[in-house]
């Protein structure tokens, strides 16, 4: 958990400190931490430091582009789908303070005819959150589409199902609704669960007649979740250790990641 004078980051703890930086969170593939002082947002090792360039998150921001670094300053709110194309992971940071509400609830249609997630993540694409526990996201779907990850579209009576992408949280406060059978974060309408990750930070996903995190309604294929440097697997609605299993988590359960 990282804020203005509170880190904790690791094995890069010390060096960090000394600079005044605060973490978001780590890249996993690196081990580099990802620090931000004074309006610049850096990867740090203990071999040095790389300055990220980023681009400021705004209610104008519709898209998020592959292997770019987006950032979110204050108060945000947008009432259209946020969407990552496909391809090599974008990368959302939340500061201290910041706030992104990202509301599709108005847009619900009943027959899918214009069904998207707050934040669209479909199979193919990748999303990597970064931030500290008071950077918020809330991400809230439109009827048959879920809070991060799958939509549903029915266009010409012919549906088209955006199955969940890849979705790693590694900071922040991170809430996501989904919409009429939709999970919080997974598969909208008959959508696929994808794959989720969580290394840090606070979460709560609430599904709606489908899975909190994992598929959406009418679909047995759950995706698989994976939570810190622990596997877990739901057993009689605890979490309890155990090997790499693809599972669903039951509808409505409220996760709270391990610190």
């Amino acid at each position: 958990r990282g804020g203005e004078g509170t880190l904790t980051i690791g094995a890069n703890a010390q060096v960090l400190a000394e600079r005044g930086y605060y973490s978001v969170g780590r890249i996993p593939e690196t081990g580099e931490d990802v620090v931000y002082n004074n309006g610049k947002l850096f990867r740090v090792s203990r071999s040095g430091e790389t300055e990220i360039a980023y681009t400021v998150v705004t209610k104008d921001t519709g898209w998020l582009d592959v292997g770019k670094w987006y950032v979110v300053k204050g108060i945000v709110n947008r009432s259209d789908t946020l969407s990552v194309h496909e391809g090599q992971a974008a990368n959302l940071v939340l500061l201290h303070g910041a706030a992104l509400t990202i509301d599709c609830a108005w847009k619900s249609d009943p027959d899918g005819f214009d069904s998207w997630a707050g934040i669209s993540v479909k199979s193919g694409c990748a999303l990597n959150i970064f931030g500290v526990e008071s950077g918020a996201l809330t991400a809230i779907g439109s009827s048959l589409a879920a809070g991060i990850g799958g939509s549903y579209h029915l266009p010409f009576l012919w549906p088209v199902i955006d199955n969940c992408g890849t979705v790693t949280i590694n900071g922040g406060t991170v809430t996501a609704r989904g919409g009429a059978n939709s999970a919080g974060i997974g598969g909208g309408d008959k959508g696929a669960g994808g794959t989720v990750t969580i290394n840090g930070g606070r979460v709560e996903a609430v599904g709606n007649n489908a899975a909190a995190i994992g598929a959406g309604c009418r679909n047995d294929a759950a995706g698989t979740l994976e939570v810190g440097p622990r596997v877990f697997k739901l057993d009689d609605n605890h979490w309890q250790e155990g090997v790499f299993v693809t599972f669903d988590i039951p509808p409505g359960l409220k996760l709270v990641s391990a610190k």
